[in-house]
């Protein structure tokens, strides 16, 4: 702002008769972003301590530890372009009607017409780095839709509605009252940035209140928000509709009720032995299949079967009738902890990454558009060296950008590798695995998962049988057999003959027709 005084003062020497030495463009050329005052130099290095200092103790400090660095730099940079854009509107709204009682009409309306201009281009990215750093940080508090409904989520939500009413008169200030100094303009422009700087004001004093609350997504994991009672899934199968519900479906004991049905309403109630298995997603610890009680009526009932651990659980129920095949389900749930609730919801490590990679390649993108000549930018960039100079970083940033989403995308260099399986073993996915299974792995394995293939009688090591070796095997471990292969007992690894979806469809139906414990 140091320029707006600059031009303040040069202003009034002309028009107190002297002559200017220096053309408009060779003005333009001198100073630098912030001034060349030293005092306004250490004051401008000594606030961006201040807020680092704000942005590493404030909630995105207390984010995962794999993406707290992430959180970080994107809580400074938020801060940044929040005191540019929000502290600009406010010291305009100070000096503009000072420049206007103290200026004669013509110098108020060049000063005017000279510093709005940059103004509006420095508040256009410093408005753009808001939203886009804002979606990144809002993630990162909220997490899930759900959380939305907690004292934080509404005052962020308040803070949005603010924040969109000042786009509404920065537009109006920046592109309609600067286009009418000298007929009045002046006038109305000041009067239009006090209200602007009301409502950042305003802005501020929600951030400060924000600030104070617990973040929504531990609110909402303490408060049992987002998360249901018990669960109840329905499916139908091989003839049977299938009602489940497992209550409460939370860490420690939990009931299982199962109901059978026809496809017509009438309940089955000839059923020899229903099944359960409840399995930790993320860590298969071999559960066995177990075994309902006959409630009657066609309901199939077991009390206190234990969840041990919070996260993401498998049902899988399966139906053994005299008159029908085996008919089968399966589906996912999260289970809750009370005791580990305020940190159940937590953002996912992949999507920060995507999330920071797509913030650097639009803050980046924004300041190389800006910096192309344009309608605006000619006012603002009169050399080719400044042009270059604001354009380059703005390709720097938007390449880190790009290569943070390639790697999340593509590379996945120093993230973790989660090899999990994204299919419950639903009657359809066994029923996609069987057909791979016989052209795949009958030839060696058998038919019946004996071992006794055909082929099997040339390889260094006799073929496994599976309904002995794939009840002692995870999911991931089997999907990696078949990927990778067993090189020492001559078995091919299937990468790049069968596709991912192929080889866990194949891990559903060995796990459906070998592992009956």
């Amino acid at each position: 702002m140091e320029y707006c005084f600059f031009v303040a003062k040069r202003s009034v020497t002309a028009g107190d008769g002297y002559e200017e030495d220096e053309s408009e463009d060779e003005y333009d050329q001198e100073g630098s972003l912030i001034g060349d005052s030293i005092l306004v130099q250490i004051a401008a290095f000594l606030g961006l301590v201040f807020l680092g200092l704000v942005a590493a103790s404030s909630h995105n400090a207390a984010s995962p530890s794999e993406i707290k660095t992430f959180a970080i730099v994107t809580d400074f940079v938020h801060l940044v372009s929040s005191m540019v854009w929000l502290g600009g509107v406010i010291y305009l709204a100070i000096a503009v009607p000072v420049f206007i009682t103290e200026l004669s009409g013509s110098s108020a309306s060049d000063l005017l017409d000279s510093a709005v201009p940059k103004f509006t281009i420095l508040g256009i990215l410093s408005a753009g780095i808001l939203v886009t750093t804002g979606i990144f940080a809002s993630y990162m508090q909220v997490t899930i839709p759900a959380a939305v409904a907690t004292p934080y989520g509404w005052f962020l939500v308040g803070k949005l509605a603010l924040i969109v009413s000042l786009f509404g008169f920065a537009g109006y200030n920046g592109f309609k009252l600067a286009k009418s100094f000298g007929v009045g303009g002046e006038r109305r422009l000041g009067r239009s940035l006090v209200i602007e700087a009301a409502i950042a004001v305003l802005v501020f004093a929600v951030v400060g209140w924000l600030a104070s609350l617990k973040p929504a997504r531990q609110y909402a994991g303490r408060t049992g928000i987002g998360s249901v009672e018990k669960v109840a899934y329905q499916d139908q199968a091989e003839g049977t509709e299938f009602d489940i519900k497992i209550n409460p479906a939370e860490v420690g004991a939990n009931d299982v009720i199962v109901r059978l049905t026809k496809p017509n309403g009438e309940v089955i109630d000839n059923a020899v032995n229903v099944r359960v298995r409840l399995k930790f997603v993320d860590d298969d610890l071999g559960e066995p299949l177990v075994s309902l009680e006959d409630t009657g009526a066609g309901i199939w009932r077991l009390n206190d079967a234990r969840l041990n651990i919070a996260g993401e659980y498998q049902a899988e129920v399966v139906v053994q009738r005299p008159d029908a095949f085996d008919s089968r389900t399966a589906f996912r749930f999260d289970a809750q902890s009370t005791a580990t609730a305020a940190a159940a919801i937590k953002p996912d490590n992949g999507r920060a990454n995507l999330l920071f990679g797509l913030q650097l390649l639009i803050i980046g993108g924004l300041v190389v558009v800006l910096g192309v000549r344009g309608k605006v930018a000619p006012k603002i960039f009169r050399t080719t060296d400044a042009q270059k100079a604001f354009m380059a970083p703005g390709v720097v940033v938007a390449a880190l950008g790009l290569l943070f989403v390639l790697n999340v995308q593509v590379l996945r260099v120093g993230l973790p590798e989660t090899i999990r399986n994204p299919f419950p073993p639903t009657a359809e996915s066994v029923a996609l695995g069987e057909p791979v299974y016989a052209t795949t792995c009958v030839a060696c394995h058998g038919v019946n998962g004996l071992g006794d293939g055909p082929s099997g009688a040339g390889l260094p090591k006799p073929p496994a049988a599976l309904i002995v070796h794939v009840p002692l095997h995870s999911d991931t471990i089997m999907y990696e057999f078949i990927r990778d292969g067993i090189g020492a007992a001559g078995m091919p690894g299937q990468d790049g003959v069968l596709s991912e979806d192929e080889m866990w469809n194949l891990v559903n139906y060995l796990r459906a027709e070998f592992d009956n414990r």
